[in-house]
């Protein structure tokens, strides 16, 4: 474990906390739930999602793996399950025709989103597999082993697509309430109540996100401490990859004479191999 993801974790604690102590306590709550069910969940299903046709592959890893985690990888990997339970729960939203953008629909959303968080250990297990750095050989080609390919671009266009219409429809309604009210009042309405308004939703839309974050990013943390070790052992127990040394052996594409790479003309059969 690194330093920044500790520096991370606890500057985003300081931000809840200056929010309110309360809110600070329960997100804090829900982040270490969600970690220790992600440590049980990812252990016990990571080798299972492994689609079938690839565990009966040949599968091996290089001799000694990258075991770091960066901390650009870290803020990615514990952004992803919030945006993910964003997507979706936007995407109820709209199938229902249930109204969340409104203050109080932002309380609904980001309650569903604390509750839904502890059950979306793919971006735990993947981490875990990206790292263990499990190749498999399909047909005459070497390819990495994906746990749910395209998975990310998928939860960042569903939530760049919730993010744009929530908060459209966010600032839409508030206009039209602001607009009421001050016509009741007989008060004319200027540009600088429409920035005031852009700005304080999206304000409020941004601090949501924080919210999200921290919890995801705690329970990240603990599951880096208490599971991450364990969901990857378990892994390659349940793989049992090989632990190959690839070499390459270049050959003369005339005669099939080994080379070693630096050759102009070729020893055997005296082709030209690359520009003198």
């Amino acid at each position: 474990m690194k330093a920044c993801q500790l520096a991370i974790v606890g500057f985003l604690t300081l931000v809840v906390f200056a929010i309110g102590i309360e809110i600070a306590l329960l997100l804090m709550f829900l982040g270490v739930v969600s970690g220790l069910a992600w440590t049980f969940l990812a252990s016990k299903l990571t080798p299972k999602l492994v689609p079938r046709k690839i565990r009966e592959s040949i599968l091996f890893r290089p001799p000694l793996p990258s075991e770091e985690i960066s901390c650009k990888d870290f803020v990615y990997y514990s952004f992803i399950p919030g945006l993910f339970v964003f997507s979706i729960a936007t995407l109820i939203s709209d199938i229902i025709n249930y109204q969340i953008a409104s203050g109080e629909g932002l309380i609904y959303l980001a309650v569903i989103t604390m509750f839904l968080l502890p059950f979306v250990f793919i971006s735990a297990a993947k981490m875990a597999l990206n790292t263990a750095e499990i190749d498999f050989i399909e047909g005459h080609y070497i390819r990495r082993v994906e746990l749910i390919p395209y998975f990310e671009e998928f939860v960042g266009f569903g939530a760049l697509l919730g993010f744009l219409v929530y908060a459209g429809e966010l600032i839409s309604n508030t206009w039209s309430q602001y607009v009421e009210v001050l016509g009741e009042a007989g008060v004319k309405v200027v540009p600088e109540d429409i920035v005031i308004l852009v700005s304080t939703n999206i304000g409020y839309i941004l601090g949501y996100l924080i919210l999200i974050l921290y919890p995801s990013t705690l329970a990240m943390l603990t599951y880096m401490v208490l599971g991450y070790q364990r969901t990857k052992r378990n892994l390659i127990l349940s793989l049992k990859p090989a632990f190959l040394k690839p070499q390459i052996q270049l050959q003369c594409f005339n005669c099939g004479a080994t080379l070693t790479g630096r050759e102009y003309i070729c020893p055997n059969c005296q082709t030209q191999l690359k520009p003198i």
